[in-house]
């Protein structure tokens, strides 16, 4: 190697040493930023904004100086060094949108509020300008990447470069969906017509597939923003045998019809599919009701939401104030085990909570700010909130917010997971129902298919004795008391094979039904008193991976059912010798949302080169720095 040539590698090597580090500290200051920003504090976001765009600015001036410019004659090197300032000017882009955001909350802050059961409707949408201005600035820096060479890179530059990508399509994603849900609201809120909503209160203690078993009602208006309380009561009286030939899809008719979903008011909202529920939910209750324009289902977790932004409100038939801390447990557990089988008194006790719990809420004021919205947003991605309009614009809307929870969601996905239960005995068992999902998926690119290994482990906490019947008792005479029987539904896309199932270690046949767009497989599970049982599958997914040649891509999502205890998710995706992968491959934690792993994989060969060709003079140079220091 000529000394010029070491010279320009050492330069190099340093300079891009320098560039990452400042880039690093600009992604830091970025996630700062956010964090800031959704808990209310806009001044701190807009200090870590300032820090970031210092450090880009430093960078890019790195980029820019005039050795580098030499060294970007180097044809394999400039399309390092054109990727890099892409980047670079990619996250200048984000932190003009990461200001406008800022500047669109200190708006919504001083002006957008729930005050009296009322939003200013004038104010809402005045804020959806603003955050154009921040999906333009997103578009920038999306055009900027795009743009940028994508092969023959070096493997830090092409990560950072697939990095920012993600960020920047996430970032869009984000504001777009909070204009869609701006933009829609007047609508849903009853500008110049009165809006009538059936809020459906249900109980994870016993799981259906779009949460819980529904035990109470409410009606909701709206007229102009102003929210208040109307009817209440218990819906078990509601016929469903009024659904017969209304509303209810072939596939539903198919798939549950044998487990009585149509027959029974508890037994309706067995698919997580909600708006095909809601739709019934609405051709099910009694005309006297009155014309319904939407549904709204929300569970305890939601109203411990609530209670958070609110403070603890007192239920006259409870010792204790109830909190965010504890109004779940007290509705879904010891509400059944201090009452009992009486389910008059404790739906009752339910019904004070409902309207204790909305009667501080629509007499609050509440500033509708980043800390506001991400504590109900939370319980919207939890699907703990889930809404459904007539309207279909609106309905529209309210998918793109993510609060509609329809399976179609999942379309642009390649492989689709959901473990979805149903309380099988119509007992409040699911409380003490944990569930660990784990999910090793190896990649053909040859095929584009993928090969998965399936565990669903459920752990069943509940004793078999010292509760209420109607908590703990088994409809099933071989069943003893404490089992917890589930039905255990197993979504995925319809190019979905099962090559093998178990069931407790036990080859066994599961049903495959479809269901919405994406499929279902149904298995009965009985897990005992204080103990555990474990569902496994290998499958195989055909088209999983798309794309062709040397790129390709593999998108994974991961459905969530609100459930009392969150699933805990385990994911592992493998790409084979050759192919070099970037995006989340691993993950282990909670599964509180819905889940998305998008994965970009690349064929080594090319990546090989480059790192023959210009990695091999950093090298040399990185070790001699080595010996200097």
């Amino acid at each position: 190697m000529s000394a010029v040539a070491l010279s320009a590698a050492v330069y190099g090597a340093v300079t891009g040493y320098r560039v990452h580090a400042y880039a690093a500290r600009a992604k830091a200051d970025l996630t700062g930023a956010e964090t800031r920003l959704r808990s209310g504090d806009v001044a701190g976001s807009r200090a870590d904004l300032f820090d970031a765009q210092d450090s880009f600015d430093r960078a890019s001036g790195l980029l820019n100086s005039p050795f580098v410019g030499a060294l970007s004659h180097i044809p394999l090197a400039h399309r390092q060094i054109a990727t890099s300032e892409a980047v670079i000017s990619a996250g200048q882009s984000i932190v003009r949108a990461g200001t406008s955001a800022a500047d669109a909350a200190a708006g919504a802050k001083r002006s957008v509020h729930l005050s009296g059961g009322a939003v200013d409707l004038t104010s809402l949408t005045r804020s959806a300008g603003v955050l154009q201005t921040v999906v333009a600035s997103l578009e920038a820096a999306r055009t900027t990447l795009e743009g940028s060479s994508s092969t023959w890179l070096l493997g830090p530059i092409g990560r950072e470069r697939a990095q920012a990508l993600d960020r920047v399509a996430t970032s869009d994603d984000a504001a777009r969906r909070a204009i869609a849900g701006i933009d829609a609201a007047p609508v849903l809120l009853g500008r110049g017509a009165t809006k009538r909503y059936f809020l459906a209160f249900d109980t994870l203690a016993e799981l259906r597939g779009t949460g819980g078993v529904i035990g109470y009602y409410a009606i909701l208006d709206a007229r102009d923003g102003k929210l208040s309380l109307g009817q209440t009561g218990r819906p078990e009286s509601f016929l469903s045998a009024r659904l017969r030939g209304r509303s209810v899809p072939t596939w539903f008719s198919n798939a549950y019809g044998r487990y009585g979903a149509l027959n029974a008011w508890p037994s309706l909202n067995l698919s997580s599919d909600f708006p095909s529920m809601a739709r019934m939910m609405l051709a099910a209750v009694p005309a006297s009701l009155g014309p319904l324009d939407g549904v709204i289902q929300l569970d305890p977790q939601a109203l411990s939401a609530f209670l958070l932004l609110t403070g603890p409100v007192t239920v006259g038939t409870w010792p204790v104030p109830l909190t965010a801390e504890n109004v779940a447990e007290i509705t879904q557990h010891d509400a059944y085990v201090r009452f009992g089988a009486d389910n008059g008194v404790r739906i009752g006790f339910l019904g004070d909570v409902v309207r204790a719990v909305f009667s501080k809420l629509l007499s609050s004021h509440l500033d509708l700010n980043g800390s506001t919205l991400s504590s109900l947003g939370s319980i919207a991605t939890g699907g703990h909130l889930q809404i459904y309009s007539t309207d279909a614009p609106s309905q529209r809307a309210l998918a793109s917010v993510g609060v509609a929870r329809d399976l179609a969601r999942t379309n642009n996905a390649g492989d689709v997971l959901g473990i979805v239960g149903n309380n099988f005995d119509g007992n409040k068992i699911d409380w003490y129902l944990t569930r660990d999902i784990s999910y090793d998926v190896s990649l053909d690119p040859s095929t584009n298919d993928a090969y998965a290994s399936l565990t669903v482990a459920l752990h069943n906490d509940a004793p078999a004795t010292g509760l209420p019947d109607y908590v703990i008792k088994s409809l099933s005479p071989q069943a003893p008391n404490g089992t917890n029987r589930d039905l255990v539904v197993v979504l995925r896309t319809p190019g979905d094979d099962p090559l093998a199932v178990t069931n407790g270690g036990v080859a066994t046949e599961v049903s495959r039904d479809p269901e919405g767009v994406l499929v279902g497989y149904h298995d009965v599970v009985n897990v005992p008193s204080h103990g555990s049982m474990v569902m496994r599958a290998n499958l195989a997914t055909t088209g999983a991976v798309t794309g062709s040649g040397r790129d390709r891509t593999y998108r994974l999502v991961v459905l969530s059912q609100p459930i009392a205890h969150p699933d805990h998710l385990s994911i592992n995706i493998r790409a084979p010798a050759g192919w070099s992968v970037v995006g989340p491959t691993t993950y282990s934690g909670p599964l509180n949302g819905d889940q998305v792993f998008e994965v970009h994989l690349h064929h080594g060969a090319l990546a090989w080169l480059t790192d023959v060709a210009v990695m091999g003079p950093f090298r040399v140079a990185a070790r001699l720095i080595g010996r200097l220091f």
